[in-house]
């Protein structure tokens, strides 16, 4: 009796994006980029900037 090769199904993968929700808009206007001179002007240190967050640019 002679066994013919079988083939395991492999299951496709489809890539899903993130949600709408998730994704963060990057923050502007005068009273931030007022704090942010204020942050740089004083070398003040964040956790946005020690962590290298995404959020903030």
């Amino acid at each position: 009796m002679s066994t013919a090769p079988t083939t395991a199904a492999t299951p496709v993968q489809t890539h899903v994006g993130k949600p709408k929700w998730i994704r963060v808009k990057l923050p502007t206007g005068k009273n931030y980029t007022q704090l942010r001179g204020l942050v740089d002007q004083y070398k003040l240190n964040t956790i946005c900037t020690s962590g290298s967050c995404p959020n903030m640019g």
